[in-house]
């Protein structure tokens, strides 16, 4: 043996320990402590129990017929995204002429408008966000809301949600048929019918966008969200250190593969 052989067989040697460590961390993989969806801690192999009997669960209920664990379509998810969007938009032009935004030219007002629309938007989307989430626990199995299984915190957000509708509708109506006769010179049609539109469009977006939130799976399927968000970096952490012990075996086998011609 030369050297150079001598060498290979501690480098081989280094490669195991490599190895070995990354495995030993695999193992204490499922002792991590996480945070559990449904409140607390739990480790990372309880959670991973958790979603597997989860996953059964919405297995035999789809089997059953049972719906109210289906997610939206592709196409609804988009628009659910692009709906605050269109909202936004509108809001915004509503409060540039409710503050007298002088569009000529470049007004302060105007990041008033947008920071005010972008503050409104966002806090709206998701309030409807959280109620349709809350209203996922009354579903019935063909995905239809049981007004009789809603509890009083649901008609509370519902009334609210209610309340704010018809704010800025009411808001809206009054402001953009105030600024519609201005334009046209006092005419008494063309005033309430783009107040009444733009009114309705800010509705039906809002009650959309809570729509879309209830029928969008259930409360399992919030929690299996969050448990995935939960495992996800930790997951990816354990294939990295089977990865690197791969790696280190693979390296090692090379070492000791090229010594023996020469020991032979």
């Amino acid at each position: 043996m030369t050297l150079d052989d001598h060498a290979r067989i501690p480098a081989a040697r280094r490669h195991e320990r490599v190895r070995d460590r990354h495995l030993a961390a695999t193992e204490l993989f499922g002792d991590t402590t996480v945070r559990d969806p449904r409140g607390g801690v739990t480790t990372v192999m309880t959670l991973l129990r958790r979603t597997s009997e989860l996953h059964e669960r919405l297995d035999r209920d789809e089997r059953a017929d049972r719906l109210w664990h289906r997610r939206i379509g592709t196409w609804q998810r988009v628009l659910s995204r692009a709906l605050p969007v269109l909202d936004l938009v509108i809001l915004t032009w509503f409060l540039a002429v409710t503050i007298n935004v002088d569009l000529s030219t470049f007004d302060p007002l105007l990041l008033v408008a947008v920071a005010l629309a972008v503050l409104c938007t966002v806090a709206v989307a998701a309030w409807g966000a959280v109620v349709g989430e809350h209203l996922r626990t009354a579903k019935q199995a063909d995905r239809s809301l049981s007004w009789d299984a809603v509890d009083g915190m649901g008609r509370a957000m519902l009334a609210v949600s209610a309340v704010v509708m018809v704010a800025l509708a009411t808001l809206m109506y009054v402001r953009v048929d105030d600024e519609v006769r201005q334009a046209t010179g006092g005419s008494t049609v063309a005033g309430p019918i783009v107040a009444v539109t733009l009114a309705l469009s800010v509705v039906v977006l809002h009650v959309f966008v809570l729509y879309l939130s209830f029928r969008d799976g259930s409360a399992h399927t919030t929690e299996l969200d969050r448990a995935g968000r939960t495992l996800r970096p930790h997951l990816r952490r354990r294939e990295r250190h089977l990865r690197a012990a791969r790696r280190a075996e693979v390296r090692g086998r090379a070492l000791e593969a090229s010594d023996r011609p020469d020991r032979d």
